[in-house]
């Protein structure tokens, strides 16, 4: 939904809920009750969309405060399921917000709820909730590092979604188990496990490929093609360039064909996503042809998406094209063209430190060694992505070596980062 089209959304909301509000001044009015919830709750997710996490919390735990209120009755099934969706949001927004405690305990409190509810085993959407309540679990503990917790609770999720599925008629029942093949196959690549990554992930896959035969249906197109990026990111970690090359071509075709739609942002960046993933394996391939032409591609794509400057977002991902594109220029031993894409990066997005390192790679190898010296040192401590930045320098001037790329100061410079 456009920024344009969420600010009228919201506006809606707003106006509903000051008129639910006053309905709902007599308590004792359940049905004013149950409309003030859903207004909350409407506030809340286009919050949530327009990234304003603190109205989205405050609008949540308004939601949970009247849901708390009719629960009272413990009669109440319908009641005990506001609850439980009004916790299940107040996780969401948490986790948003970094609040990894908060969220998880939030989601066991839904758990609690919809554990209660599940035990009448005729109400599907019942056993539905509490699958969707033990995904959240499981993605809490995962965000918390309990791997072997989120495992757990994942597959408590997909022991549901399996029962449910058996219903082959039931798109929603399936695209759920796909869902959860997806969720273990994420938490077996996290654990290293890429067999048992790649056993779900094919699993999910081949569920998502039925539902992509109605090819009215835009959303099971998309998520195939996730899957088979997904497939694709296994392969690759595997060392089967060509299988992964193969999953990433299979993900390209369906985001080329989504991507028609110029005025879905989405889709455009999806495509932009898939040719970075073209260009990566191409250039670990030595073919930097061919990476450099689908990392213009993704600068293209990115460059339009990233004129919306409230986007932070697309400034981001225009950031890391520049930063793939410097990576690229590197070891096609073209130092300035590193470092003028290193500084498009940075200025897209200052806060993408890692192109740090690759802009002083770039000085180093034009031989601005003071340059490149003070930028390594500078940042030498800083991490990125669970590793020191004087780390990432150390892998990646292994790398340069293997290429062939050498520079009489790369010695001293890993003496500094010690």
């Amino acid at each position: 939904m456009a920024q344009g089209d969420l600010a009228g959304a919201r506006e809606a909301y707003e106006k509903s809920l000051a008129i639910d509000l006053e309905l709902a001044q007599g308590e004792a009015d359940t049905e004013a009750q149950r409309n003030l919830i859903a207004s909350y709750i409407g506030v809340g997710d286009v919050g949530m969309a327009q990234d304003d996490l603190t109205g989205a919390r405050e609008a949540y735990e308004n939601s949970l405060a009247v849901s708390l209120q009719l629960a009272q009755d413990k009669a109440n099934a319908e009641a005990q399921h506001y609850v439980s969706v009004s916790y299940q949001r107040v996780g969401e927004v948490a986790m948003a917000q970094g609040d990894l405690t908060g969220s998880r305990d939030a989601y066991e409190k839904s758990l609690a709820i919809a554990l209660e509810l599940a035990q009448d085993k005729a109400n599907a959407q019942a056993q539905r909730g509490l699958s969707a309540a033990y995904t959240n679990i499981g993605t809490a503990r995962g965000a918390q590092g309990d791997l072997t917790g989120a495992h757990e609770a994942y597959q408590s999720a997909h022991a549901i979604a399996l029962e449910l599925a058996q219903d082959k008629s039931n798109a929603r029942a399936q695209r759920d188990l796909s869902a959860t093949y997806t969720n273990i196959g994420g938490v077996r690549m996290a654990e290293g496990d890429l067999a048992g990554a790649r056993d779900a992930y094919e699993k999910s896959l081949a569920i998502a490929l039925e539902l992509a035969q109605d090819k009215t249906n835009a959303d099971a197109q998309r998520q195939a093609g996730v899957l088979h990026e997904r497939i694709g990111n296994v392969r690759r970690a595997q060392g089967d360039l060509t299988g992964a090359l193969e999953a990433y071509q299979s993900a390209h075709a369906i985001a080329l064909e989504l991507a028609q739609d110029k005025s879905n942002a989405q889709a455009q960046r999806d495509l932009s996503i898939s040719y970075t993933n073209i260009g990566g394996v191409k250039m670990a391939q030595g073919d930097l042809a061919g990476a450099r032409q689908a990392y213009e591609r993704v600068l293209a794509i990115r460059t339009d998406l990233a004129q919306d400057k409230a986007n932070a977002e697309a400034q981001r991902d225009l950031a890391g094209a520049h930063g793939n594109m410097s990576w690229l220029e590197l070891l096609d031993r073209r130092p300035k063209e590193a470092v003028s894409a290193a500084l498009k990066g940075l200025e897209a997005d200052p806060t993408q430190v890692w192109i740090k390192i690759r802009l002083a790679h770039g000085y180093l190898f034009d031989d601005q060694v003071d340059k490149a010296r003070a930028i390594y040192v500078e940042n030498k401590d800083v991490m990125i992505r669970g590793h020191t930045f004087a780390e990432w320098v150390h892998e990646d001037f292994k790398l340069l070596r293997e290429n062939g790329i050498t520079q009489p100061a790369m010695d001293t410079i890993e003496q500094l980062l010690q």
